[in-house]
């Protein structure tokens, strides 16, 4: 489920976005509560999420990496 959610947020969803909602993800993979929040937890984990406490998840702004010389 990981996998096809990062590649709709490198393909379709912008920084800013708002995923669906846990029940929205429940009802489209045909998936319990914990296996939505393991994989948004895996997202957030590889920097490409954030989640806010009552509001949802949304894609993270990706910030350029410092070159060190």
């Amino acid at each position: 489920m990981a996998d096809d959610i990062r590649s709709h947020l490198e393909g379709t969803l912008e920084a800013g976005d708002q995923l669906p909602s846990e029940p929205g993800f429940m009802a489209d993979y045909g998936v319990s509560r914990i296996v939505v929040r393991q994989a948004l937890d895996v997202l957030r984990s590889e920097g490409l999420i954030v989640k806010h406490q009552g509001r949802g998840s949304f894609v993270r702004a990706l910030q350029p990496r410092s070159v060190e010389c």
